[in-house]
């Protein structure tokens, strides 16, 4: 029988941080995310991965089928700023300095970011790059008339095609 061990020095590893954010707008001449835009002032990115749900199907009271229900992904964005080119994502376009248009169709975009992986043997051991692509912004947040520091939200949402292999890719360098 293999013997097990807890409290190993470099196994307790955690993940932390937010960082290198890269915003990339889809072509949709070529279908390619061509061009990135460097995302300063990001805080924080959430990711709420739903769906899956299984869905037995029984005959002559025996399980002989499972159903799995399509798998969505949204999510949200926290972010102090955001690049001039993220107006085509949410919605917004500037056609002369100063005019600004709102509502109008939003563009389908990806991002991408870094996460530090550390452990109890070093705060640094590595980093975790997250790639999130097919996003559309769902809802425009308010904008406050009071004066205060407060990073803005951008939730968004996509639902996997038959030809996606997955939503959500993650390389890990350490």
């Amino acid at each position: 029988m293999a013997v097990l061990t807890w409290d190993g020095s470099g196994q307790k590893q955690f993940e932390t941080g937010v960082d290198q954010g890269v915003l990339y707008l889809l072509n949709t001449g070529n279908g390619l995310y061509d061009t990135g835009y460097a995302w300063n002032g990001l805080t924080q990115v959430q990711e709420s991965p739903a769906g899956a749900t299984a869905n037995p199907q029984y005959a002559d009271n025996a399980q002989y089928l499972n159903l799995l229900s399509a798998e969505t992904f949204s999510g949200q964005i926290d972010a102090f700023t955001y690049p001039d080119q993220f107006g085509a994502c949410d919605g917004s376009y500037e056609p002369e300095t100063g005019v600004n248009v709102y509502q109008q169709s939003r563009a389908t975009f990806g991002l991408s970011y870094r996460t530090r992986v550390g452990n109890d043997s070093a705060s640094i051991a590595g980093y975790k790059y997250h790639l999130l692509y097919g996003l559309r912004e769902r809802e425009q947040q308010p904008i406050s008339d009071h004066f205060q520091l407060e990073g803005r939200q951008h939730a968004g949402s996509r639902q996997r095609s038959l030809a996606d292999v997955s939503d959500h890719d993650r390389l890990d360098q350490g």
